[in-house]
């Protein structure tokens, strides 16, 4: 497991590419079955996750931009 220290953007990342993982077994057990409906719900759990990830890696892309800046600020208060 990546540190506490690892930006939240990488994290996400990482947690995203493991819960894919998780899902590739169910959706390649669907899609092998050749029928609409598997094939289909697999591909809406694809997507439903794809848009999912994505909302959640702009908010922490938006949290650590901001973390960053406060840092900055921080630090060129506390130079005077």
């Amino acid at each position: 497991m990546p540190s506490a220290q690892t930006p939240c953007v990488k994290m996400l990342a990482l947690r995203t590419l493991s819960n894919l993982e998780q899902l590739k077994g169910t959706c390649m057990e669907r899609m092998h079955s050749k029928g609409p409906e598997p094939v289909a719900l697999a591909f809406w759990l694809l997507l439903a996750h794809l848009v999912r990830s994505s909302k959640n890696v702009q908010m922490a892309d938006v949290i650590q931009s901001v973390v960053k800046q406060g840092e900055a600020a921080f630090k060129a208060v506390g130079q005077k």
